[in-house]
C-alpha cells in the first residue's frame, strides 16, 4: 500500500527532520515541508480532484497531554494547526483543485489499563489526555474545518474518529487480578494503536472516495 505515514511521527517531525531512525521524510527539503520537493524528487503527480489525506496530530497532543505536569496543550494546538495550515497552503498552491482530507484524530482505548500497560506509568492519565488535550484538538478541528467554506475550497474534515469502538478495537492479554490474585482476567494492554480498526478507519477513506467518485 503507497503512502507516506510514518509511526510514531508528528507534524513537527514531518516539518523539521531529513529522517528518524534510517526512516526517511521525502517532505523535508532540507530546510522544512516542501510539498513540491516532494513531488519532484518521488516523481508522483496530484491535480484537480485527486486526495491527499492528511492523517496526523495524535503524537503531538500525546506528548504533552498525557499527565497532570504535561505541556500546554493550547500552545501545542497552535503549533499543530500551523502546520496543518502550511501543508494545506503548499498543496492548493500546487492545485487549488486538490482534493484534501483532514482526519479526525482516533480516541485511545477505553480503559485506564490500556495506558498503564501500554506505558507502564502511573504518571500519564487516560483521562486527562482524553479530555483536557484530545478533545481540545477535536473542538478546534470542528470549528474551523467542519463548514462549507472549507468544503467549498475542498477541505474536508473526515469523521474517523467516530468509527473506533474503544472497547473492542484494541489489544487486549490475560493478566493476574493483582500481585495477590493469580486469577487471569482480559485486560486492554494498548490505548494508542487499534486492531481492526485501523481497517475502519480505511473504511472512512474509501467511503469519502467512492462517494465524491
Amino acid at each position: 500500500i503507497n503512502h507516506e505515514g510514518r509511526s510514531g511521527w508528528t507534524f513537527n517531525n514531518y516539518f523539521t527532520q531529513a529522517s528518524i531512525s534510517g526512516v526517511a521524510n521525502p517532505f523535508f527539503n532540507g530546510t522544512t515541508f516542501s510539498f513540491s520537493h516532494y513531488l519532484t524528487t518521488t516523481g508522483i503527480t496530484l491535480g484537480a480532484n485527486d486526495w491527499f489525506f492528511i492523517q496526523l496530530g495524535i503524537n503531538d497532543l500525546y506528548s504533552v497531554a498525557g499527565s497532570l505536569s504535561g505541556g500546554d496543550v493550547d500552545a501545542q494546538v497552535t503549533a499543530v494547526d500551523n502546520y496543518l495550515s502550511q501543508m494545506i497552503t503548499q498543496i492548493h498552491a500546487h492545485d487549488p483543485g486538490i482534493r484534501i482530507g483532514v482526519i479526525m484524530t482516533t480516541p485511545p482505548a477505553i480503559s485506564q489499563d490500556a495506558t498503564g500497560n501500554l506505558l507502564n506509568s502511573s504518571f500519564y492519565s487516560l483521562e486527562y489526555y482524553l479530555k483536557k488535550g484530545l478533545a481540545k484538538w477535536w473542538e478546534y478541528l470542528l470549528e474551523f474545518y467542519d463548514n462549507q467554506d472549507k468544503r467549498d475550497a475542498r477541505i474536508y474534515l473526515i469523521g474517523a474518529n467516530a468509527v473506533i469502538d474503544r472497547e473492542n478495537d484494541f489489544a487486549t492479554a490475560n493478566q493476574n487480578i493483582d500481585q495477590y490474585d493469580s486469577t487471569q482476567v482480559e485486560v486492554q494492554v494498548d490505548d494508542v494503536h487499534p486492531v481492526d480498526g485501523y481497517k475502519q478507519v480505511g473504511d472512512m477513506y474509501i467511503g469519502v472516495i467512492k462517494y465524491f467518485g
